[in-house]
């Protein structure tokens, strides 16, 4: 079974304001929205608790731009999740 996981970047509509035809979200030009689909919950969590320790990540929600600082950890990140 598989559990996805969704997030956004970006503002979302509930910012938009609208004057006539022109939706301007704040001046934000992109939005992004994308999922992750995982399959061995608890694999996965060993897994980016050993990232953490290895790279001296705090414990809480991994935002961007906390880890502006620790590309190498991003890489590794996104390397296990290709994987």
């Amino acid at each position: 079974m598989h559990k996805y996981y969704i997030d956004e970047s970006g503002r979302r509509g509930d910012l938009v304001t609208a004057t006539g035809n022109v939706f301007d979200f704040k001046r934000q030009p992109y939005f992004a929205l994308a999922a992750v689909g995982i399959v061995d919950l608890p694999a996965l969590d060993d897994a980016v608790r050993a990232l953490r320790s290895k790279y001296r990540i705090p414990a809480g929600e991994l935002k961007s731009k906390s880890l502006q600082a620790t590309p190498v950890f991003v890489a590794a990140l996104l390397s296990l999740l290709i994987d």
